[in-house]
Order: structure tokens, then sequence, then C-alpha cells
């Protein structure tokens, strides 16, 4: 509430309910919650605020199409000015009017659109050192034989772990769904002042959250892991060339 004064207490509950908090751990003190609790407690609180100026660091990073997707309408709908760092075209498409862009002599402005920027400007060219004497060209069957060896140990490394996102990913759904039931029950339960039933789907609540926060967190990490392998490969990749 400190947050914003303004904002109705049936808004707040909402806000809180996004986060994961329902019933009476609506109401905790903070310094009771968790760590990964209070993080959802930031969150609402920036959601909670009247802001015109948005900071965002590469906002589409771990995001699946979807979730891009009502990012990007988001923004555009958003009446404030955004200042974005991302590595996104699509993105720098859609909802940049202006440009910082950062090269190997510094940063210059460009006033307009991504599109404009490269029909105008367009990317420099990475110079090579004069002293570095140039790779031996290889073969376009050597080329050929080395991308699909790089691939094929890129999904030998991938694959296993695809599937433990895949797996955990349902597994957060399920949860959700079950934390989603167990909170409207609370709802009912509180609703008709049933103390028992208060209570017992208080505890339900209190530990489908905590699952479902360290399934995510669990998520995160093996999201890292999966990124950081495939861009190695993707780079040895673009380096052999045609």
């Amino acid at each position: 509430h400190s947050a914003n004064t303004k904002l109705s207490a049936q808004n707040i509950r909402g806000i809180a309910g996004a986060m994961m908090f329902s019933g009476d751990s609506a109401d905790k003190k903070v310094s009771l919650l968790s760590g990964g609790e209070k993080s959802r407690v930031m969150l609402g609180q920036i959601l909670a605020r009247n802001v015109n100026l948005l900071f965002l660091d590469e906002p589409t990073n771990h995001l699946d199409m979807d979730s891009i997707e009502a990012l990007t309408v988001a923004i555009q709908n958003f009446k404030g000015s955004v200042i974005i760092v991302t590595h996104s075209e699509e993105l720098l498409r859609r909802v940049c009017d202006r440009l910082i862009v950062f090269t190997r002599s510094g940063a210059e402005y460009f006033d307009g659109g991504y599109d404009l920027f490269l029909e105008k400007m367009g990317w420099e060219e990475e110079e090579e050192d004069d002293f570095v004497k140039p790779k031996p060209k290889n073969s376009f069957k050597d080329n050929k034989k080395t991308k699909a060896d790089l691939v094929r140990n890129k999904n030998k490394l991938v694959s296993p772990i695809k599937k433990k996102i895949e797996k955990l990913e349902a597994s957060i759904i399920k949860s959700e769904e079950t934390l989603a039931s167990h909170q409207k029950k609370l709802l009912e339960a509180t609703a008709k002042n049933d103390s028992f039933k208060i209570i017992e789907f208080s505890k339900l609540v209190s530990m489908e959250q905590k699952e479902v926060e360290k399934m995510f967190e669990l998520l995160e990490i093996l999201q890292n892991e999966f990124d950081t392998i495939s861009e190695d490969f993707d780079a040895k990749i673009a380096e052999i060339g045609e």
C-alpha cells in the first residue's frame, strides 16, 4: 500500500494475488518472508507504482514467443517513456523510435527507428588486425562435416537439458493449477468464516507456493545452462562459414 496510497484495497489484493500472496499470506510481515517471496513483494511494489519511465535490461531473455509478444504489446501501450537494452531486432523494430548505438569507437545517438538506422548507417564491419594471418579456408565438404559434428555434439548436450526443462514446465503448470484450486477454496472458506478450512487451505497454499518457487529457481538454472551451451556452439558454427 505504501508504494501507491491511491490504490484501492481490492486492487492491492489483486496485485498480491498475482504475486502468489493470497488470504492471510498477503498480510505477512516482510521480515518473515523467504528470499523468493521478498523478490515477489518488490515486483508487486513496482507494479503498484505510478511511473512515467521504465528501464528494461534484455527483457526478452528466457521468454517464449507468446510472452515476448505480450511484453511487446504492453510496451507499445505504455503511455510513458521506455529505455531498453536489447539485442532483439524484432523488439527494436516494433517499439523503439530512437536509438543509442554502441560501436567500437563509442556511443552514437540516432534519431529514428531500427530499419531507418540500417538504411542510413548500418552496422560497421569488425576490422581484423593486420598482423593476424588469415585462417586457411576449408573446403565446402570439410565445413559441412565440421558443422554436422558441432550440431550433433550440441544436440547431445542440450537434448537432456531440454527434456528436463519441458518436464519442469509441465510440473509448474500442474502446481499452479493446484495452487489456484487451493486459493479458490481458501477464499470460499474465508467467505464462510470456516476457521478449520481457512487454516487447512492456508497451509496448502503456502506449501504449494514454496514448491512453485523452487521449481522456478531450478528452471532458471536449467535455462541458463541450455542458453550458454547453445550460444557457445552457435558461435563456433557461425565461425566456420560456408
